[in-house]
């Protein structure tokens, strides 16, 4: 169900974020993707397990950026995720992913 484009809200950004997602070709199971903004790129990973989404930016791709902590938010199928997206100096954000067709 998380395979695929997402639209990134981030609290406080002017104009949305683009996550795409796939299969982790390494880590059965897990997720990787990038996301997108205009013409800045990050490599990112994630998982889902027990209903949290955890996914970890990375700017180099060797040094963890941001861990974005969230959950789907009910009544949605999945298609809508919500939750806080914290800096490595714990700066805290609140996003929203939404999945898009």
């Amino acid at each position: 169900m998380l395979f695929g484009p997402w639209q990134v809200q981030l609290a406080g950004a002017t104009s949305p974020l683009h996550l795409h997602l796939g299969p982790h070709p390494e880590h059965e199971g897990s997720l990787k993707g990038e996301l997108r903004q205009g013409q800045q790129r990050h490599a990112v990973v994630a998982d889902l397990d027990e209903g949290e989404f955890t996914l970890e930016e990375s700017h180099d791709g060797v040094r963890i950026a941001a861990t974005w902590l969230g959950r789907p938010t009910p009544g949605h199928c999945g298609r809508l995720i919500q939750g806080q997206r914290f800096e490595k100096d714990q700066t805290g954000q609140a996003f929203r992913l939404q999945r898009q067709p």
